[in-house]
């Protein structure tokens, strides 16, 4: 019939659209079945990490094996607190390993949904990379704490201490970088 044809290409377009987004915005997508444990993982999820779409298999243990070691026990905890409503967002930025075994850092946005119960059922989200802007922050910090550094030493140095041991304490501190 016409609505039906009507509804199959307003379906069809809003698909079209959410793709069009989707890749336009370079994130990476997921989607967590909280019923069955099921977990969708976007091919450019996989990208993200240096994988072809087939090369890893949609499961919560490979989300959660990518995860560094220093941030995986925030984020498990975190995740069950968002899931618990103890917390109304859930978005986390992370380090998340990638095939080569490099660490990329992410941030994580996601959103669930619950049942009448409050048990939640379907969890989903997007990942973006943001590597670019933590290594930009830590450059940055390098570079006041050099400034700092030089400071102190311009200080010390007119206040009449030693010039060796002023430019010890400098190295020291260019080192620390």
């Amino acid at each position: 019939t016409a609505d039906t044809s009507a509804a199959v290409e307003r379906i069809r377009q809003s698909e079209e659209r959410f793709q069009l987004a989707a890749q336009g915005s370079r994130d990476a997508l997921w989607e967590w079945n909280l019923l069955t444990d099921e977990l969708y993982l976007s091919p450019r999820w996989k990208e993200m990490r240096g994988y072809a779409e087939t090369e890893v298999p949609n499961t919560r243990e490979v989300w959660t094996n990518h995860i560094h070691p220093d941030d995986k026990d925030r984020i498990v905890e975190r995740t069950a607190a968002y899931l618990a409503q103890q917390i109304p967002t859930f978005c986390e930025e992370y380090r998340s390993r990638g095939k080569d075994g490099s660490y990329r850092w992410v941030l994580d946005r996601g959103q669930a949904i619950w049942d009448k119960q409050g048990h939640p059922v379907r969890m989903a989200g997007s990942e973006t990379d943001i590597t670019a802007q933590k290594e930009a922050e830590s450059a940055r910090r390098g570079e006041e704490s050099l400034k700092e550094s030089i400071a102190a030493v311009q200080s010390a140095m007119l206040a009449g201490h030693q010039t060796a041991e002023v430019f010890g304490h400098l190295l020291d501190e260019i080192l620390r970088l």
